[in-house]
């Protein structure tokens, strides 16, 4: 059986009534399963599949599908950000949260492809250390800095929620700091 028929065989698969068997066609064919060896397959007739499976009705199966597109962002990044970001959750509410579980790595390094799908602007931060006196040296007298830094993350224009102003950081005599620990 050729690698087509074999496709063939499983995409019908995906539309049978069982959802056990729905989610072995998305676990099966997986690249990277913890408890296995990694699979190698070519990457459009997998995602073609997924396709099919991404607004299953069954919860299992749409977290397998999830996992399996997170899976395939580790090797094939620029493929599934794009195919996420282009109508793969278009229409059907269930797609919504698997795109979101799908990219959630990219979401924690602060991927600015992946920001701005969910509406994030790009990161920005700014930062401003002052001290006085000017020069410092050890053992002088007291002295004091102040460090302010921008918030990080910015909801995107349009959004309910904005971001909070960074904190502030006030220190002055090291003395004062030991004394302040021992009271």
């Amino acid at each position: 059986m050729s690698f087509t028929q074999r496709t063939a065989r499983v995409t019908e698969w995906t539309e049978d009534p069982d959802p056990r068997v729905r989610r072995l066609v998305s676990e099966g064919t997986r690249p990277r399963l913890p408890w296995a060896g990694h699979l190698r397959l070519p990457v459009e007739p997998v995602l073609a599949i997924l396709g099919h499976l991404r607004a299953d009705p069954a919860e299992t199966v749409r977290r397998s599908v999830a996992n399996y597109l997170n899976d395939l962002a580790k090797e094939y990044d620029e493929q599934v950000v794009d195919l996420l970001g282009t109508g793969f959750a278009e229409d059907v509410p269930e797609t919504t949260w698997i795109v979101r579980h799908a990219l959630r790595n990219h979401l924690k390094r602060g991927d600015p492809r992946v920001m701005t799908l969910f509406g994030y602007a790009a990161p920005q931060l700014s930062a401003t250390l002052t001290a006085r006196p000017d020069r410092v040296r050890i053992g002088d007298g007291p002295s004091a800095f102040r460090f302010t830094s921008a918030p990080g993350r910015r909801r995107a224009p349009g959004r309910a929620r904005q971001a909070s102003p960074g904190p502030t950081v006030r220190r002055s005599d090291p003395r004062q700091w030991a004394r302040s620990a021992t009271a």
